[in-house]
């Protein structure tokens, strides 16, 4: 099982899960510079205005897998000359035309986030475009405890696919599935070891 240390982005700044300021964000950098570093950039979600210069930076020390909410393809292209060497697409911000053309223009790997509308949806469509792999997010992990979302949802888990985990309430329902790895908020990633992750 893998572990991706996570980030967040907001008004430019790294900052904690809770979206507080971070005091020792350079030590745990420093600390897991050798792993993959997800970078969730709510100002690219929400604002479309992603953080380029930051990742920039943080791809000299770290290889990036960014989430910051491409709209069109050129966005996808930015964040890839800003460092990143993953991607994440949000079906619900990216023209769904787009999406086969991706790996077309960039040879980086492309995630995809995917919701419980997701689970009652063929998945052959998405992997026929070329997507690497899946991400899921929390706020989307209730539905997993609904028995018909979970039989959905255990047919395309073969996919490479991520689960962004917050809290240790969630451990226990999403260890019966067998994820390629775990997203978690950089502060948090000890926490979670000990628990035997």
């Amino acid at each position: 099982m893998k572990i991706i240390p996570l980030i967040h982005i907001k008004k430019r700044k790294i900052v904690k899960s809770n979206h507080n300021n971070f005091e020792n964000i350079e030590y745990l950098l420093k600390k897991y510079e050798d792993a993959f570093l997800y970078v969730l950039d709510h100002d690219g979600l929400k604002k479309n205005q992603p953080n380029l210069s930051l990742f920039q930076k943080l791809s000299k020390k770290h290889d990036l897998w960014v989430d910051a909410g491409p709209r069109v393809i050129g966005d996808i292209v930015d964040s890839v000359i800003a460092g990143a060497s993953k991607i994440t697409v949000r079906k619900n911000l990216i023209d769904n035309t787009e999406i086969p053309d991706i790996k077309e223009i960039v040879e980086n790997d492309i995630y995809m986030t995917i919701t419980p509308e997701f689970f009652q949806q063929s998945t052959n469509n998405i992997f026929k475009a070329n997507i690497n792999g899946l991400v899921l997010f929390n706020n989307d992990i209730n539905h997993l405890y609904d028995f018909k979302d979970q039989s959905y949802f255990k047919n395309i888990v073969n996919n490479k696919t991520y689960v962004y985990l917050s809290t240790k309430e969630e451990l226990h329902t999403l260890k019966k599935f067998n994820f390629e790895g775990y997203l978690i908020d950089i502060e948090k990633i000890e926490e979670f070891k000990k628990l035997g992750i």
